[in-house]
């Protein structure tokens, strides 16, 4: 009777046990939750959208998209860069997927590039860049833009001459970097060599373009006309 006494007290001890652990945990508080998460956003391919590029009558750059993938058009269209005028143009993207622009203002024979910003919730452009123009060229009749199978931003050029240029740039650097860490298992700390990927340099700096060839290079002549 004794044992069986003492089985009954065991069980009603797990009983209350598991009866213990049913409890739901108490709920945090919003302090203790922290701020609420934001997925970082997609850049505008991700989304699987069209995009349009094009100067307007007042030779602004404007885009219109679409609204959802496969969806209908924006109702109106929307300035890229409102502080000039440009003539020749040409869109394409970047090696990560954002639109870019590279286009000739009027006011100058250089060529600027303009791309989307990156983790930005509204469609956002960057500045232009202004990425020069070959010695004598006052002006391109077309441009072309292409990111190549390395994943850089590559531009081509056509002036009033039929000439070809060619802009492209540099790749990464690997550059080597000191760093501290703490071995597992041990409590000593040591130093060692790492290497690690850098943007190219473009004449001595880091430009916001991550360093485009600082000169455009002659490729050939463009032949006009039928062949008999």
């Amino acid at each position: 009777m004794a044992d069986t006494a003492k089985e009954k007290t065991a069980a009603k001890k797990t009983a209350a046990k598991k009866t213990a652990a049913k409890k739901p945990a108490a709920k945090k508080t919003a302090a203790e939750q922290g701020p609420p998460f934001k997925p970082k956003p997609p850049f505008f391919f991700e989304l699987s959208r069209l995009m349009v590029v094009a100067t307007d009558a007042n030779s602004k750059l404007v885009y219109k998209a679409q609204t959802k993938p496969n969806g209908p058009w924006e109702a109106n269209w929307t300035p890229i860069d409102k502080s000039g005028t440009y003539g020749a143009m040409a869109a394409g993207l970047t090696g990560d997927g954002r639109v870019a622009v590279v286009a000739e203002p009027r006011s100058q024979s250089n060529v600027v590039f303009i791309d989307e910003k990156p983790d930005t919730l509204t469609q956002q452009w960057n500045a232009p860049f202004d990425l020069g123009s070959p010695p004598g060229v006052t002006t391109f009749f077309s441009l072309a833009l292409t990111p190549d199978a390395e994943a850089r931003v590559e531009v081509f050029g056509v002036d009033s001459n039929r000439n070809i240029w060619w802009k492209y740039q540099n790749p990464n650097r690997i550059v080597q970097k000191q760093v501290t860490i703490t071995p597992p298992g041990t409590k000593t700390p040591i130093t060692v060599t790492v290497d690690e990927v850098a943007p190219p340099l473009d004449i001595g700096h880091v430009t916001s373009l991550a360093a485009l060839k600082f000169i455009f290079e002659y490729i050939g002549m463009v032949k006009l006309g039928t062949t008999a």
